[in-house]
Order: C-alpha cells, then structure tokens, then sequence
C-alpha cells in the first residue's frame, strides 16, 4: 500500500512459556510494514516473560520491537487495553500467546482498514483450529458471524465476532472509560462500541490465524444434563453479565435518546439474571422465575424454552444424552 499507516501488533501472554515462542514468531513473521511489535506478559508465575526477552534479544528484522510485563496481572481485558493505550499505531493487531498469526495477518486487515476509510473499527477473520499438538483440530469450536452487524443486534449480546482474530482502532479504548474489570468477553464490547461511534464492524473472509481450541463436544460429555442447566449455563450468564451491563453504560453514555437499544441491553441483563434465578430453583419456584422475568425484560422465547428444560428434565435429559453421549 502507498503510505501505509504504522500499524501495531501485541502479544499477549500469561503463563504460556511452552507455546509463546510460536506465537511471537509469528509476529516477527508479518508482511506488512511498518510494524510495531509489542509482546507483552501479563505478570506470570512461569518464565514466559523471560523467554520474552529473550525472542526479543535475538530479533533481527524490520519490525520495531518492544518487550513488557504488566506490574500485577490485569486479566485479558485490562492487558490489552494497557497495550492499546501504549501502541503507536492507530491499528492494533490482537494475538494470543497461543495462537499463531500468519504471515499475511496484518497485512489482510490493514488494507480491509484503509480500504474503508481509516474508521473507528473492529476487524475480525475466519481462523483454523488446531489442538494443543498445533494440528488441525476436529472440535467444534466457536463461529464468526460475516455481518451485517447493527446495533440492535449486538445490544442482544449477539455479536459473533471472536477476539482472538480482531483488530482495532485505538479511539475504541481512549475515547471511552476504562471497561469493567470484570468483563472477560472484550469481543462483545469493542465491537459494539465501533457501531456507537459511526464506525465498522468488518469481517475478512479469509483464515489468517491458527486459533488454539480445546473442549467443543467433549464438554458436554463431562457433566450431566442437570448439571449442566444449574452448573454451565449458570456459569455461561454470569460472564455474560459484565459485557451486558458495559454495553448499556456506553449505551447510555453516548446515545442517551436511544431509548429501543438501552431497552435491548436491559433485557440482556434480564436474560442473564432469569438463567441464574433458574439455576438456583426448583419446583413451582421455576414458574414464579418465568412470570416475573417476562415482566421484567426478557426474552420471552429463549426464557421459555429454558423453563421447559428445568419442567420437563426427563426429555431434555433423553435428548441431551442422545446428542452428546451419556456423561462420564
């Protein structure tokens, strides 16, 4: 591209000293240029920010490269918005310190970017999954949505775009508060924010990252069907919370006459509280959960169907063992 934007690049690791050299050899490994490379450790208990330092000692390229340790750890969300804040690019690309980019990451999204105006954005992959072993996995694992994205979409908490494939712009982080401490899904609040902004949310179709997955099907293989009505979905809602109730804060904040979306997020929130109500009820108390849940804001239709789960268990057990296998 001519003039191309310096664009950023982070690593950001945790307690990854086995899987980290890949990852930050993919970074060194970018086309585009000019790159600036931060690899960042997040205060682990292993030796990954040593070996950090060393992969940054021995880098001989074309990229900038620079090597650091959060103080304390700051958890996913926290780590990257340090990174953000500090990079010098206005574009910065988000890897994991087990996933690996290839070589044509950067450049693929940089020229998405540029190619829509240089906006407040989010963009985000297709990705291969691979296993532990870095082969390709055959786990179910996590789909992106292509889009369209509105608004009214993502206020529901359906964004469909995976973090581990996405960059952004760096308005998205210092033109806004610090986001909840306790948001562990920072893929469903950026996202939403580029949108409040008059930004974009832009998938490119292609695989430029291999995404580290574990679990899909043989999660469900680990717990029983009741287990996992009171134990995961309940766990599911309350980190769902978080990213609910930032949504509705930058909601507020900045489109406070949206009256239709600060109601979308509130009936997210709802959605979540009703799963957790659920989890902890039995009997006649799971009607009681259903009436006072629609009145509240809910959505009627998956608060249903979560209730004839809990007053039919028999058949959603039958159903669930049919689909997943009997629980070990």
């Amino acid at each position: 591209m001519d003039q191309s934007p310096l664009v950023t690049f982070v690593v950001l690791a945790y307690n990854q000293e086995q899987l980290v050299r890949e990852a930050v050899q993919a970074a060194f490994d970018q086309t585009y240029t000019p790159l600036e490379i931060i690899i960042s450790d997040d205060c682990s208990t292993d030796r990954t920010f040593e070996v950090l330092r060393e992969l940054a000692a021995e880098y001989r390229g074309p990229h900038q490269v620079r090597v650091r340790r959060s103080p304390v750890n700051r958890g996913l969300t926290g780590h990257l918005q340090d990174l953000v804040n500090e990079a010098l690019g206005e574009l910065v690309v988000v890897a994991a310190g087990d996933d690996v980019a290839l070589p044509e990451r950067t450049q693929a999204l940089a020229e998405c970017w540029v190619g829509l105006g240089s906006p407040p954005a989010v963009l985000y992959s297709d990705f291969e999954p691979v296993g532990a072993d870095s082969r390709p996995s055959p786990l179910p694992c996590e789909k992106v949505y292509p889009g369209p994205h509105t608004l009214e979409r993502m206020a529901q908490g359906r964004v469909g775009v995976l973090g581990a494939t996405c960059a952004l712009t760096r308005n998205l982080v210092i033109d806004f508060p610090p986001v909840l401490a306790s948001v562990i899904h920072e893929d469903r609040v950026f996202p939403y924010r580029a949108l409040l902004v008059g930004g974009c949310v832009a998938y490119v179709n292609r695989r430029l990252l291999r995404y580290r997955v574990e679990g899909g099907l043989s999660r469900h293989r680990e717990v029983g069907p009741e287990e996992y009505l009171r134990t995961r979905c309940a766990r599911l809602a309350q980190r769902t919370l978080p990213d609910a109730c930032q949504r509705l804060i930058d909601t507020v904040a900045l489109l406070p006459a949206e009256r239709r979306l600060r109601h979308l997020c509130e009936g997210t929130l709802a959605d979540a509280e009703a799963i957790l109500d659920f989890a902890g009820s039995y009997g006649l108390a799971h009607e009681a959960h259903l009436v006072k849940w629609a009145f509240k804001g809910a959505q009627v239709k998956p608060l249903f169907k979560h209730y004839l789960k809990f007053r039919f268990l028999p058949l959603f057990a039958a159903y669930y063992r049919f689909r997943y296998g009997r629980a070990a």
